[in-house]
């Protein structure tokens, strides 16, 4: 087989086909055509390819690029799209820095839900850029809504107390497109889970371009035999350009015995290639109290997904209503739906915690 040159510089290209042993016809290649060429991306592309068309969602990450400001990517899917709203209304409180926001649509559902909000929000400082999902059809031809999704071992499936599970492989599409974004030549990335919510205006200030590690939120833990006080706990992930190769070794990471938990948990003990964010800036929703203008965002974590939207509302956070994809509050095995303070609403919470193991 003759080699094939995979240069965007004609100029390269032409001395690499020169010098092959029979000529080929010189093409320019995109940053596209090389993503999807490079067998060092085969791992984020393999993961991605279950339910995105790579050259499509290429393009519109290129598109979403900005060459002074980091990217922003969100994941979503239809049992998020409440979620989903309450994030970006919360956006607003950051007009002089925002990037663009990429969103990883996983099903239909969700990507009409953002075409919405895009269309909502394009007269604002940022523009949202949608994701198509790969479309799929059952063995009767009948349009699906998402494309099957890997099997799940039985022993990996964490199941919540409303009947669903979490989607732990979709939790790695955001460093395999985080790796995309940069090789695109984005300045860094952004992404947080749609359980985030940003409180003021500068993240920036807590972010650094120049770093050569993930910045990440942490925890504070205490783990025996070990010295180290705070760990990686997710929420939100800043990966620098300068990062890159960190990225990289952890798409690459990806095996079956990662692929099945959190995306951060192939991380969490490298302690020389991620710093904390301000854990007073950047908090968990354990330690948030009120609002008190110094901090940044606030993350809904380990709370079931049914009580959470009650919990914003007790917190004054929760900016949805009147929109149909809004889960029944009857949902919850727990409701929180009446005026309670929040610190009954935490021993409600804690209670079903001890019921589910996690406490």
């Amino acid at each position: 087989m003759f080699p094939i040159c995979f240069f965007g510089d004609a100029g390269l290209a032409e001395i690499c086909c020169a010098h092959s042993p029979v000529a080929m016809k010189l093409v320019s290649h995109t940053p596209c055509d090389i993503y999807a060429h490079d067998p060092q991306r085969a791992r984020g592309r393999e993961l991605l390819d279950v339910s995105m068309d790579i050259g499509s969602l290429c393009n519109i990450a290129l598109a979403s690029v900005s060459p002074r400001r980091p990217s922003s990517l969100v994941v979503v899917s239809m049992e998020q799209v409440h979620f989903f709203r309450n994030y970006v209304a919360h956006l607003d409180v950051l007009p002089d820095w925002l990037p663009h926001v990429l969103v990883i649509n996983l099903d239909v559902p969700s990507l009409e839900v953002c075409e919405e909000l895009a269309q909502a929000t394009s007269q604002r400082t940022y523009k949202m850029f949608c994701a198509s999902p790969r479309r799929c059809f059952s063995e009767a031809g009948a349009p699906l809504d998402r494309c099957p999704d890997r099997p799940v071992p039985a022993d990996r499936v964490q199941r919540l107390s409303s009947g669903g599970f979490v989607d732990h492989v979709a939790n790695w599409f955001k460093p395999a497109v985080t790796q995309l974004l940069l090789d695109l030549g984005a300045v860094g990335v952004l992404y947080s889970d749609l359980d985030v919510l940003f409180l003021s205006g500068s993240p920036d200030f807590y972010l650094s371009p120049v770093s050569s590690r993930l910045q990440v939120m942490c925890e504070t833990t205490i783990l025996p035999g070990n010295p180290r006080k705070f760990f990686m706990q997710g929420g939100i992930v800043f990966a620098p350009r300068l990062a890159q190769e960190l990225v990289d070794r952890w798409v690459a990471s990806l095996n079956e015995t990662y692929l099945w938990v959190h995306e951060l948990a192939a991380m969490r003990e490298r302690y020389d290639e991620y710093v904390c964010l301000s854990i007073s800036a950047f908090l968990n929703v354990d330690g948030f109290l009120t609002p008190d203008g110094a901090q940044v965002a606030v993350h809904f974590s380990g709370v079931e997904p049914a009580m959470k939207p009650e919990l914003m509302k007790l917190y004054n956070l929760w900016r949805v209503s009147g929109v149909s994809d809004y889960p029944d509050a009857s949902q919850s095995p727990i409701s929180l739906n009446r005026a309670v303070s929040p610190q009954e609403a935490w021993s409600v919470i804690n209670e079903d915690r001890k019921m589910r193991g996690l406490l």
